[in-house]
């Protein structure tokens, strides 16, 4: 029986190829691009009357609904999130001003904001000796 010997440099020519081949990457996985939109129709501002009402925003986006915000910077601007959607609304406006808020819908280094206003009550002046509810104009510096 005859012993034989490994040559050191098929040895290392195996180690290399095992080296190789267990270190190659993955090309085969898939990288989903997570993203957030919004139509252009739907980022135009809102305008509600003093009664109020609501407003629903599409929202396209293959992210988890926990994922992205949807917020408004005044109380009075109630924000709801859906899976698809954010409904904007608003309570009569008891106010003699119109109020103004803005509503961020934002995923990662994606953000929309939409512009929201809402009409106040109208000012009434009422004159002695004229019949009541009758509206007379004053200029905005004052006059008699």
């Amino acid at each position: 029986m005859k012993i034989k010997f490994i040559n050191p440099y098929n040895l290392i020519c195996v180690l290399f190829l095992i080296c190789i081949v267990g270190c190659s990457p993955d090309y085969e996985t898939d990288f989903e691009e997570k993203t957030l939109d919004i139509l252009n129709q739907d980022l135009a501002p809102i305008t509600f009357d003093r009664e109020g009402g609501e407003k629903e925003i599409n929202v396209v986006t293959n992210v988890d609904q926990e994922l992205w915000s949807a917020s408004s910077n005044a109380e009075w601007c109630l924000v709801t999130k859906n899976n698809s959607s954010v409904v904007i609304s608003a309570d009569a406006n008891d106010l003699f001003m119109t109020r103004e808020a803005l509503v961020n819908v934002s995923y990662g280094y994606q953000s929309f904001d939409i512009r929201v206003r809402q009409s106040g009550q109208t000012p009434v002046l009422l004159i002695d000796g004229e019949q009541e509810g009758v509206v007379k104009e004053v200029e905005a510096d004052g006059g008699r």
